[in-house]
């Protein structure tokens, strides 16, 4: 096969990879804005407003209190969020 026989079977092959390229791009763009809404404070907040109104209360006593801060505030407010996010997680994968 020479040269002149390749180009135009190689140029096939570039516009596939792009096109292939474009669509998952386009489905990864798709992901990623469904995932920034179910994550997003709003979405929970609807979705779980008993949950969001405990968390808030939690978060602003450990931050408003005035008492010394502590290794335990910290772990306080990473376990409320992460209780908020295993939440959201859970109910948006029906799990």
């Amino acid at each position: 096969m020479s040269v002149q026989e390749e180009i135009p079977k190689i140029n096939n092959e570039l516009e596939r990879a792009r096109h292939d390229l474009n669509e998952t791009l386009i489905r990864i763009n798709r992901k990623v804005e469904r995932t920034e809404e179910e994550f997003s404070p709003n979405h929970i907040v609807k979705r779980r407003p008993l949950l969001a109104s405990c968390c808030a209360a939690v978060m602003g006593f450990a931050i408003g209190s005035r008492a010394e801060r502590s290794l335990a505030t910290g772990l306080l407010i990473g376990a409320s969020l992460g209780y908020v996010l295993a939440s959201a997680s859970r109910e948006t994968h029906g799990k």
